[in-house]
């Protein structure tokens, strides 16, 4: 009523008792509204309405809350002010509250500003922290988003990164599977990373019961160029911990 009689410092009163309830996200939402809609240039009353938003975030402390905001500043052309605003969730909020949807609005943003080096960094992160389950789809944008402005080592290296997490997957499942430790291996001699590969073998030996570990040091499978590369250099440095 108060805003529709022209008095919005009667209806930011109004709204400010509200406020002191910490309601729901509608109810901010239309003090936002009311906001935008009030006295002064388009600057200063997005700037008052910045300042809800602010107080908003840090009453509904979750994923959802700053998307929100960061959709609003982006609506307006600000994006260095989204950005901002991406970043203080990846600050202030729980790693496990993080998701692929947040993610995915975060790099398409990096993408419109034309910073793409910005956005790799983000999938790259991402994959490293989001829940396990979302990393399939990650892994999707994140491939289309190499073919489309990386170049063939970037694809290479994105598969060779899902490669890697599926390996690890199995890993965990059952760490006494030696071919899959043979697999991981030939992964890493394949790119060309043999400080990784010697790394791998390593913690194939640790994990595997000793029966295992005789057969496995005694196999005539292992990578041809792992072993060529142990002659060249130092060979690896394992130690034998007995099986529990």
């Amino acid at each position: 009523m108060e805003e529709l009689l022209g008095n919005f410092d009667g209806a930011r009163q109004v709204f400010e008792r509200w406020m002191h309830w910490q309601p729901n996200e509608k109810a901010w939402m239309a003090y936002v509204q009311v906001e935008m809609r009030g006295s002064g240039n388009k600057a200063e009353r997005a700037e008052r309405a910045r300042k809800i938003f602010d107080r908003f975030v840090a009453c509904h402390h979750n994923i959802g809350a700053y998307l929100k905001y960061a959709e609003w500043e982006e609506k307006l052309g600000n994006l260095p002010a989204a950005r901002n605003v991406y970043e203080q969730a990846l600050r202030e909020l729980e790693e496990d509250a993080m998701s692929a949807d947040f993610f995915k609005r975060f790099t398409k943003l990096e993408e419109r500003a034309q910073e793409h080096e910005r956005a790799r960094k983000i999938y790259q992160y991402a994959l490293d922290h989001v829940p396990k389950k979302h990393a399939d789809e990650l892994y999707r944008e994140y491939t289309a988003f190499e073919k489309k402005f990386g170049a063939r080592d970037s694809i290479d290296n994105v598969i060779a990164s899902k490669r890697r997490f599926q390996f690890e997957e199995e890993i965990k499942k059952n760490a006494h599977n030696y071919d899959t430790w043979f697999d991981y291996v030939r992964l890493e001699e394949q790119h060309g990373d043999h400080a990784r590969a010697r790394e791998i073998y390593e913690r194939s030996i640790a994990n595997l019961p000793l029966l295992q570990r005789k057969t496995l040091l005694a196999s005539i499978h292992l990578p041809v160029g792992f072993a060529m590369q142990s002659l060249k250099s130092s060979p690896p440095k394992i130690s034998i911990v007995p099986a529990k």
